[in-house]
């Protein structure tokens, strides 16, 4: 999952944090002043800088996915910064955690998948993988936050469900089930994607996002899980010319509906022996898009440690073409997308976002 971060604008504010690195942290606007404090309760990887000149507190985390997923991270997230608040009505409602993996998906053959696992994404180890596809590419990416409010978020909703619409009712055919903001916020970023790259005519392309399974296995694996719980799903549009035309929303969002339906009415298929992850090895880089975490996880309100909501919140380890973020925004209604993509297609993707 790598790193996230957030900044707080309070400028008295004071945490008792120490720091261990600073080199994931993005460049301050502001010089940078280090203040150690002992936290012998806390060995996770995390930074905390306190800017100088006033300015506020960046505070980041880095999790493994193999640990937890973005779910289970937002959930200590938030009890975290519920303790911060003493007294905070949150800190009740919060239910016991627990890390007992079994309550997921049992596998007695866990090593061996591990080990198939291993080598499908470093192949020739000990040899260190190499390639302009690896985690480094992150430093030749540009990226660009986009907050989207709920009028907005509506808009896009009501263009998709309308040209859905026309074309059931060309058919006559019954009229479709309204799309989520999560399916519509995921088609125009993969539209925006395929549109700013110009793929190819005949090219195919992909989106590939995760869904959360504990209320999909049965028996249900329980709200308090702070482990890892997702499956990956594969929307495929067989044409980009298909997502660059008039109809370009709606066909991304059908496939992003088609790819959960098929992770619905199988949660578990692909899971056991590693060929849902080896057939996305098998795709392309350059014409596949990626969307990470949920306009459901309350970014913002779960970073807030007793001196108001952060000024903002980024998942900082975005480190391939087209991978995008969705969390809440920092205001009501607000979703924020976060992207990043080759320097040259910068301006496309952000006049598709808002155009």
């Amino acid at each position: 999952m790598g790193e996230a971060a957030a900044v707080s604008g309070d400028a008295g504010a004071r945490a008792r944090v120490r720091v261990l690195a600073v080199s994931r942290v993005a460049p301050s606007p502001a010089p940078v002043e280090r203040e150690r404090v002992g936290l012998s309760f806390f060995d996770t990887p995390w930074v905390a800088t306190r800017l100088g000149s006033g300015a506020g507190l960046a505070l980041g985390l880095s999790v493994h996915h193999a640990v937890a997923d973005g779910r289970a991270v937002w959930q200590f997230m938030e009890a975290w910064s519920s303790a911060a608040r003493v007294g905070s009505p949150v800190t009740k409602s919060l239910g016991a955690p627990h890390y007992r993996r079994e309550a997921a998906i049992p596998q007695p053959d866990g090593g061996e998948l591990a080990r198939h696992m291993l080598k499908l994404v470093a192949p020739k180890l000990p040899a260190v993988a190499s390639g302009e596809h690896d985690f480094s590419q992150r430093f030749r990416l540009a990226r660009r936050t986009f907050h989207l409010g709920a009028d907005a978020i509506q808009s896009v909703k009501r263009r998709i469900d309308e040209l859905a619409s026309a074309e059931e009712e060309a058919a006559g055919s019954a009229k479709p089930k309204p799309v989520s903001t999560f399916v519509a916020l995921a088609a125009m970023g993969w539209a925006a994607f395929v549109r700013s790259k110009a793929l190819a005519d005949g090219d195919d392309t992909y989106l590939i996002f995760l869904a959360d399974l504990r209320a999909r296995l049965d028996p249900a694996v329980g709200e308090g899980y702070l482990g890892n719980c997702v499956r990956m799903c594969l929307a495929r549009c067989p044409d980009a010319a298909e997502l660059r035309g008039e109809r370009g929303l709606l066909r991304a969002a059908r496939a992003v509906q088609a790819a959960v339906a098929e992770m619905e009415a199988a949660p578990l298929a692909g899971t056991a022996d590693g060929s849902a992850i080896a057939r996305v090895m098998q795709i392309p880089f350059s014409r596949m898009a990626n969307v990470a975490a949920s306009p459901r996880f309350g970014a913002y309100g779960a970073a807030d440690f007793g001196f108001g909501r952060p000024a903002r919140v980024e998942l900082v380890s975005m480190n391939h073409d087209g991978e995008m973020v969705l969390v809440g925004g920092r205001r009501d209604g607000e979703v924020q997308l976060s992207v990043s993509i080759d320097p040259a297609h910068v301006d496309a993707f952000k006049a598709q976002v808002l155009g």
